[in-house]
């Protein structure tokens, strides 16, 4: 549609393999999101795109680990994260390569074909989400 704006970043290994991933409209602004890319990328030459973990640890100022809120917690400015996300979706891509798998199969695998969803009303059993869908009928 005629409000988003995309870019689409390229993340390549010494072995010939290349991640792609893509940014859409950034809350910053497109400059500063473009320059953090750049910067970014200088940072993280010769490191191992697979050890996704360490990159983050490169790139942002603080400790990071999986109690942390990126967007609301700490001290990276906008533009690094978003410019960290594609790098991160990028190195995602590169490991499943490496693993000659699909990015679905090396980040889980597929999932059930239906959700269980369950009411927040005491006594009410779950359901698929195939049957509130019937039923909608």
């Amino acid at each position: 549609n005629d409000r988003e704006e995309w870019v689409f970043v390229e993340v390549f290994t010494d072995r010939g393999l290349r991640g792609l991933a893509e940014l859409n409209r950034p809350y910053s602004s497109w400059p500063s999101v473009l320059a953090e890319l750049g910067r970014l990328g200088g940072l993280l030459h010769g490191q191992d795109p697979r050890d996704i973990g360490a990159l983050r640890a490169l790139c942002l100022p603080a400790p990071l680990d999986d109690s942390v809120d990126l967007v609301s917690n700490n001290t990276a400015p906008r533009a690094t994260i978003h410019a960290l996300s594609a790098i991160d979706q990028a190195c995602w891509d590169l490991r499943a390569q490496s693993l000659g798998l699909p990015l679905h199969k090396a980040l889980g695998g597929v999932r059930p074909t239906h959700a269980r969803r369950r009411s927040g009303k005491p006594g009410l059993a779950l359901r698929s989400m195939s049957s509130y869908i019937d039923s909608s009928r």
